[in-house]
């Protein structure tokens, strides 16, 4: 079984976005050119752009959960994420935040840390997932092992975040586009989620979950 975060992912694809691609085929016309239609293809590329967002998120708090599972002490942590907390701890403005770190606590401020971070991620574009998985993973320039590459990913949220401003006036989306995007953002979920798992395999022995086949 792959992530709780690629299953989430895969369900959200088909219920929202593989539906207003069904939608656009049943209300075209065959042999016509655009009809109107752009409302759905943009509510296609918006919603697959929250399923990428919302999956970048949650396989980043779902590897963290079980990295510091299988930690018995902070001292083992990938070298970014022990600087990272101790830095956090360091500089806190509460004089009791040392105190988290007994005992087990560390494990729970670490995750804590993961979660209020990711919630403010509203642009998941590479230059952000890298820094935020190298920070608290380890991994290095996530970004580099997607076929796709990390443009075509950025130009898709940008192409999400020019439709959030303009609506209508948007760059009008066809339905091949939206068909692309989808298709694109799925392998890349795919090959994160892969790649995840062997990291951690490689690094410390253990495998978060199954790889999927892309």
């Amino acid at each position: 079984m792959p992530s709780q975060a690629l299953l989430s992912f895969e369900k959200y694809i088909r219920r929202d976005v593989n539906k207003l691609i069904k939608a656009h085929g049943l209300l075209k016309s065959p042999g016509m050119g655009k009809q109107g239609l752009g409302y759905i293809t943009r509510s296609g590329v918006v919603a697959l752009c929250a399923a990428w967002e919302t999956y970048i998120e949650d396989v980043l708090c779902e590897t963290v959960d079980w990295m510091t599972y299988y930690t018995e002490k902070p001292q083992d942590l990938p070298r970014p994420a022990k600087k990272f907390l101790a830095k956090h701890t360091r500089e806190a403005k509460n004089e009791l935040t040392p105190l988290r770190l007994a005992g087990e606590g560390w494990k729970t401020l670490l995750i804590d840390l993961v979660n209020s971070e990711t919630d403010g991620l509203n642009t998941p574009k590479p230059a952000k997932i890298d820094e935020l998985f190298f920070r608290y993973t380890g991994i290095q320039k996530l970004s580099e092992q997607w076929s796709y590459g990390p443009d075509e990913i950025r130009s898709f949220v940008e192409e999400r975040g020019d439709i959030a401003h303009k609506g209508a006036k948007a760059k009008y989306t066809k339905i091949s586009h939206l068909e692309y995007l989808r298709d694109m953002i799925r392998q890349t979920t795919i090959e994160t989620d892969n790649f995840i798992t062997n990291d951690a395999k490689s690094k410390y022995g253990y495998q978060l979950w199954r790889r999927r086949t892309v």
